[in-house]
């Protein structure tokens, strides 16, 4: 897939998110990719491509628009890691959680 297909394909993923996912990161045991996603007000697409980058090769990072008036886009950020991700999805969504505290001034 080029480059142009991999961030062409963020807003299909982001659709399939259920509606009341406000923030995670996912993984798919079939493939070698994490996908961070962040639908809260305070999102920082910054934060999210620098801690993805610790965790593999930064493919597409977008800010979707919601179809729900009034609801924050959702920043998208799609990951190839070079082991199975399902070996750091939880330690991923740790370090995210974290990062978005201390980014917010509430830890």
């Amino acid at each position: 897939m080029s480059p142009e297909e991999i961030r062409a394909s963020l807003p299909r993923v982001a659709e399939a998110l259920p509606k009341d996912s406000t923030w995670g990161v996912t993984s798919s045991p079939k493939n070698s990719y994490m996908f961070f996603h962040d639908r809260r007000e305070h999102a920082n697409s910054l934060v999210m491509e620098t801690l993805a980058s610790q965790f593999g090769n930064v493919l597409a990072i977008a800010s979707i628009p919601c179809d729900d008036p009034g609801s924050e886009p959702v920043v998208a950020c799609l990951v190839h890691v070079p082991r199975p991700p399902t070996d750091v999805v939880e330690q991923a969504r740790r370090a995210y959680e974290i990062a978005c505290r201390n980014n917010s001034g509430d830890g």
